[in-house]
């Protein structure tokens, strides 16, 4: 039976999918749970992060691989890209508990900084789409490029920036008549972007190339580029935007940088392909997913070092915390 109808099933029947060592079940409410999309596996594994222990692991929808808080933070939302759905996840409970239809192919997804916008990523379709935050109602479709994966708003929130992989491109999206605004070329396989510390840089990790590229978020030109390893994929800054860490998926290595300057303090050394990343909302840790292989790593995010490996599933890709801000 696939995945969405034992999600769909459970849901309908009041059912819960999954319980903890034992068969007991979670407890809800004060704990600290870490997500992964497993994307290959159609499943998400919930990671103790105090024990660094799989708790559970549910089934989703077909090909998941970036998750959202709700506003109201009581829930966690799973990208089903080629199901077309969102499931939905009690973080009282850490349970699927229903499934959104009709999310077309989200591969990513986030709120726009006035909450009031949900956008998402149809990668395989070459256009973004904004949805009503609260409704999921469909308001806009905009094309971008080829493989429009993920974005970042400019501090003001005026501006949507959004990578086209196959095109080699940025989109420039004007939020206040969500229209494109300007392409710019930034260079091979742009894949992972965030706004940098200060807002006045945003970086563009160009996985065709081993570099990031700078681009100005005024002017809308790209300032420079320096290199980090081959595969450059992922971008992550803890929240006092000290350090830029960025994954080099294809030389097994996590670059850290130095913000301001561009200058590579430290290459971490990871194996299986190190992949999206995210900061702990303490800053101490960084969780890495290795996309090439089964696991994932929790780094020391202020001595730079490798602490643990967890199993989870196959091609693990996204990574979110259940207490704090976290995406990817």
């Amino acid at each position: 039976m696939r995945a969405k109808v034992l999600v769909g099933w459970a849901a309908a029947a009041g059912l819960a999918l999954g319980l903890g060592a034992g068969g007991a079940a979670l407890a809800g409410g004060g704990d600290e749970m870490v997500y992964i999309t497993n994307s290959d596996a159609d499943t998400v594994s919930v990671i103790d992060r105090r024990s660094r222990k799989v708790v559970r692991t549910f089934p989703v929808g077909d090909y998941p691989h970036h998750m959202i808080l709700s506003l109201d933070r009581k829930f966690l939302y799973v990208g089903n890209t080629h199901d077309d759905n969102l499931t939905v996840v009690d973080l009282a409970t850490h349970r699927p508990v229903r499934v959104i239809l009709n999310v077309f192919d989200p591969y990513n997804f986030f709120f726009d900084p006035s909450r009031r916008f949900m956008v998402t990523t149809a990668t395989r379709k070459g256009f973004i789409e904004v949805y009503a935050a609260e409704t999921f109602k469909k308001l806009h479709r905009i094309v971008t490029g080829d493989e429009p994966n993920h974005f970042a708003f400019n501090g003001a929130g005026t501006r949507l920036f959004v990578t086209n992989e196959k095109s080699a491109t940025v989109s420039v999206i004007d939020t206040g008549r969500w229209k494109l605004e300007k392409q710019i070329t930034v260079g091979r396989r742009p894949v992972d972007i965030h706004l940098g510390p200060g807002k006045k840089k945003i970086f563009v990790a160009l996985y065709g190339e081993g570099k990031v590229a700078v681009v100005d978020p005024e002017t809308l030109e790209v300032k420079e580029k320096f290199v980090t390893g081959a595969g450059a994929h992922g971008l992550a800054l803890p929240p006092d935007g000290e350090v830029l860490f960025v994954s080099n998926r294809n030389a097994d290595t996590i670059s850290v940088v130095e913000p301001g300057s561009q200058k590579i303090l430290k290459q971490i050394r990871v194996p299986g392909g190190p992949d999206m990343m995210s900061v702990t909302p303490d800053g101490s840790e960084l969780w890495v997913t290795s996309r090439y292989r089964n696991y994932i790593l929790v780094v020391d995010a202020r001595a730079f070092k490798v602490l643990q490996r967890i199993v989870t599933g196959a091609a693990p890709h996204g990574v979110t915390f259940s207490w704090g801000k976290g995406h990817h």
